[in-house]
């Protein structure tokens, strides 16, 4: 009879539950960011990532992308895990899926061998929490194969049936992709984050590169980059490095 007199009822347990849930700290020692491209859709996410980093810079922060665009989180030379640096600045570990090419030939063997590569190395990092910033079917369900046993979402994805594999769909006010991302990123962490500076890879290597390339060109021009960006692959004033550090300006 005491035991059920003390007991709390239904709706004054799920308040409690929902007022820790607001209230105490996460303790997430493991964090998967899913945002596969494109490159504009990546860079807006960088700020999410760079909060929760921010915010948890002892925790073990991944990502999941789509290879061709891996550079915006780590230069082509730097290993893909390990200690953060100015050529991984943001993550801890990065991930890779090639979905186009697993679309072009998806019943080849070569192509199930690389799915349970990427899939094994996913899951390896025993992942907490995942984090999807990108709401398509596709993203969520490798969110979930991620093996991550809580995974967060937008409560009303671009695509609706990627909420099916969300077990924390979370609203995400704000009219700006980049304002929905910190929302989402929010929800995840259990408090307010600020809007950091996004520091992006850069590679020394390449930067004297594009310096050396631009002189011998006699390029004045502004679009020639000398920041070393990931992604510089020939000494031209229009390589890659260039044009990604002026459409992240426009982006932005």
């Amino acid at each position: 009879a005491d035991a059920f007199v003390s007991a709390p009822s239904p709706a004054n347990t799920s308040f409690q539950d929902a007022a820790k849930a607001t209230i105490a700290p996460p303790g997430i020692a493991r964090m998967l960011i899913v945002r596969l491209g494109a490159m504009g859709d990546v860079i807006h996410g960088l700020h999410a990532g760079a909060a929760l980093r921010e915010a948890f810079p002892e925790m073990l922060l991944g990502w999941l992308v789509e290879e061709r665009w891996a550079e915006l989180l780590c230069t082509l030379s730097t290993p893909r895990s390990g200690p953060r640096s100015a050529q991984r600045p943001l993550v801890d570990r990065v991930h890779t899926v090639n979905t186009r090419q697993w679309r072009h030939a998806p019943l080849s063997a070569a192509t199930w061998e690389r799915v349970a590569a990427s899939l094994s190395d996913l899951r390896a990092a025993r992942y907490e929490v995942a984090l999807d910033l990108q709401g398509a079917v596709r993203s969520s369900l490798l969110a979930r194969w991620s093996g991550a046993p809580v995974i967060y979402g937008a409560a009303q994805p671009r695509e609706n049936l990627a909420s099916m594999f969300y077990t924390r769909p979370a609203i995400t006010a704000g009219e700006h992709i980049v304002q929905q991302n910190m929302a989402l990123a929010e929800a995840a962490a259990h408090r307010h984050l600020k809007t950091p500076r996004v520091e992006l890879p850069r590679d020394p290597a390449a930067s004297r590169n594009a310096t050396s390339g631009s002189k011998r060109k006699g390029c004045g021009s502004s679009r020639c980059s000398t920041q070393g960006l990931a992604g510089e692959r020939n000494n031209g004033c229009l390589n890659d490095t260039g044009r990604w550090q002026n459409n992240y300006r426009k982006i932005l």
